[in-house]
């Protein structure tokens, strides 16, 4: 029907961009998309029928021929309904206002009209509803015929003002696509146009799960809106509940040509609220937004490429525009905040996107998550690469400027809720701070393989740490033999128990270095590569979720940036004395970020990996130093931090006991002189695992009494 993909182009020979439209915001968004990189940029400009241009449809004298060549084109092209036919209704005075194309409300009718599940987020007063209600009015006068339509929003309240904006905006559209008459029905619960057969249904949530169940089981229609998605009582009961009825339907108007699709509307919710939870699982298992999604060849690539990058596998899409992106100003904001006379919690819901913890449960103090909450960037730079998987890198990085930067990346391979999540987190080794996002779903291990290799290939300066557990072994596999390939050694390049524990068994570290590339010794050791987050030991989840946790918010809170990663850490919780995600949200990315930083803070003989030990964090607090006073004492810590990794390696390779107790005494002494304390060097940790290995080999007898100071027994 419409104009999407650019090879749409083809069907409608005689179509034009129509540069000369009235409507400015239309041209105006189609250069900016054009300044993005956006080829397929003109789209919303198409004009099927170029006698139309200069046409101008809301005349009072326009002919018969003009007036059927305008119900041909609203008909043919929605662009031209909602650039040329759609008014709002004035807020003063008796003219109607055009439709003000923007960001949000452009990509919400693409994906709509691509039949792609969409949830659109966007901060209150910014013509969220009214491009809902627009497209409400399209679909009941001119592109759906015998067609229900249902809304289901949070309260009666809400249920009335939808019907009667709707109802304002059939006004002040040219009264020949009005096809209301006197004769349907005139109520603040639904609308009906009896000439096209179409009706808009309106449902308000209920008070009971199994009231929710039994309403929502009925809900038959190929295009449902639920609108403040994140606020509608029992949504996790009734979405459910609804969608294989509207699936149905949807199959049937698929079949037969005819509009369908299921759109969610909302501002941010609370994490700490049902619905809230609901509607975030479905924000962090979505694909994200970006405009680069408008060059996909057709519709079957573009939904191949949001399945990739759905954790759930899905396809399902996340819209989510902030003021600045929307064409608001800052100003503009704070006199709406001011207005509304908002909380802080209810500002950062309702106005600046962001998903509020209102849980005294959180493991986090209020001001250490206002900061990082404050760090989240809107500019990340969204590669989609050749294989259609997407990196969003943060903090104005760009993929071809870190071809040899030192970063570690973790990976996620498990899914708490039992779907084929992977999520990626990649860390600037220096300082903890975060550079690149990812999320996918791909049950194609063979493919992801060979696309986290040829990152490992690319970026010479990355090292890899990957949860073993789920597809994790799989990819493990892949790399061993990808990388073979191209005569990288992987165990320098993935994280493996050969290296960390080469004290144990030197044997085995040797054989790895000198022999990595052999089959028969991947075969070996394999099982040793990766981190298990295991229930008990020294790769347990608890190892991520206790100290690591602490200390990776202590010192890297402040680098994250990533606003999915941000709401997933400020969902987590503690539960019966333990620090877990909340039920009904995920913590993929979390346990990915956890990862990198429990590399950059416990991993040994990091020289066999291309890194030097005294590199690892060594500019973490480089960042919050005050004064210059302050950051020569940061730089002077991080000399003694050398040093320190000097005399652990010693304290490693030696048997003799007076030797022993000598370094130890060395290392306690030089423990206070480093910056911020023992935090993100763990150096209880690493003494106690080093004299664990001397009992077990009967270097010594017991630990010094002074270790206990250390909090080492």
């Amino acid at each position: 029907m419409a104009i999407l993909f650019k090879e749409d182009w083809d069907n409608y020979p005689n179509a034009i961009v129509d540069m000369k439209t009235s409507n400015k915001s239309f041209i105006d968004l189609a250069v900016l998309y054009r300044e993005m990189g956006v080829e397929n940029h003109a789209f919303l400009l198409a004009l099927h029928n170029p006698a139309l241009v200069g046409v101008d449809p809301h005349s009072d004298n326009l002919t018969m021929v003009e007036i059927q060549m305008i119900i041909i084109e609203a008909t043919e092209n929605p662009w031209y309904f909602f650039r040329e036919c759609v008014l709002a209704p004035p807020l003063a005075g008796i003219d109607g206002v055009p439709f003000k194309a923007n960001r949000g409300n452009i990509a919400t009718l693409w994906n709509f009209f691509n039949h792609m599940m969409t949830l659109l987020i966007q901060p209150r007063q910014t013509g969220k509803s009214f491009t809902v209600d627009a497209l409400m009015t399209g679909l009941m006068n001119i592109w759906s015929s015998n067609t229900k339509i249902n809304l289901l929003t949070k309260d009666e309240k809400l249920r009335t003002e939808t019907v009667g904006r709707i109802k304002e905006i059939f006004k002040y559209i040219p009264k020949y696509l009005n096809l209301r008459t006197k004769s349907d029905p005139d109520n603040g619960e639904g609308i009906k146009v009896g000439l096209m057969n179409n009706e808009y249904k309106t449902h308000v949530a209920q008070s009971s799960a199994k009231a929710a169940f039994n309403a929502a089981r009925g809900l038959s229609s190929p295009i449902m809106h639920i609108d403040e998605f994140a606020y509608y009582k029992h949504i996790d009961t009734a979405l459910p509940a609804a969608l294989p009825a509207t699936g149905a339907a949807m199959d049937n108007a698929r079949n037969a040509g005819a509009p369908h699709g299921v759109l969610l509307t909302t501002t941010a919710g609370w994490l700490d609220s049902a619905p809230g939870k609901y509607a975030f699982e479905f924000y962090s298992e979505a694909a994200i937004w970006d405009e680069r999604f408008y060059d996909s060849q057709n519709l079957e690539a573009y939904n191949k490429m949001v399945r990739t990058n759905s954790s759930a596998g899905m396809e399902t899409l996340v819209i989510d525009m902030t003021h600045r992106q929307l064409g608001f100003t800052d100003l503009w904001l704070k006199r709406r905040i001011q207005a509304a006379r908002s909380t802080e919690g209810k500002a950062e819901t309702d106005f600046l996107n962001i998903w509020a913890e209102g849980s005294s449960a959180s493991p986090f103090d209020k001001q250490m998550m206002k900061e990082m909450k404050a760090t989240i960037r809107e500019d990340a730079y969204k590669q989609i690469t050749e294989r259609g998987y997407i990196i969003r890198w943060q903090n104005g990085v760009r993929p071809e400027n870190l071809t040899t930067e030192k970063m570690v990346m973790g990976l996620d391979t498990s899914d708490a809720v039992g779907k084929d999540d992977i999520a990626m987190v990649i860390r600037r080794v220096s300082n903890g701070e975060v550079i690149g996002v990812g999320q996918f779903n791909e049950t194609n291990t063979i493919t992801f393989g060979l696309w986290i290799s040829e990152l490992l290939v690319e970026f010479t300066g990355m090292t890899l740490i990957i949860e073993r557990r789920s597809t994790g072994t799989a990819i493990i596999d892949h790399l061993l033999n990808l990388l073979t390939a191209k005569g990288i050694n992987p165990f320098t390049r993935i994280f493996s128990w050969c290296i960390q524990e080469r004290n144990k068994n030197e044997g085995r570290f040797d054989q790895v270095m000198n022999d990595g590339l052999n089959e028969r010794t991947q075969d070996m050791f394999r099982q040793q590569i990766g981190f298990a987050t295991s229930a008990s030991g020294r790769a347990s989840r608890d190892k991520l979720y206790g100290a690591g946790l602490q200390q990776s918010m202590e010192y890297t809170y402040t680098k994250i940036y990533d606003k999915i990663l941000v709401s997933q850490i400020l969902g987590l919780t503690t539960r019966n004395g333990r620090i877990d995600h909340s039920q009904g949200n995920k913590d993929d990315l979390v346990i990915a970020w956890l990862l990198g930083y429990w590399f950059l803070s416990n991993a040994k003989h990091v020289e066999q990996y291309g890194l030097e030990q005294n590199e690892l964090l060594a500019n973490v607090n480089l960042n919050v130093a005050k004064d210059d006073t302050e950051a020569e004492d940061i730089k002077l810590s991080n000399l003694y931090k050398a040093k320190l990794h000097t005399l652990m390696e010693k304290l490693e390779k030696t048997e003799e006991p007076a030797m022993i107790n000598m370094l130890l005494t060395s290392i306690e002494r030089l423990k206070p002189k480093i910056k911020g304390g023992d935090g993100h060097l763990n150096i209880e940790n690493a003494v106690s695992d080093i004299m664990t290995v001397k009992k077990k080999v009967g270097a010594v007898d017991d630990t010094p009494q002074y270790l206990h100071n250390f909090g080492i027994v």
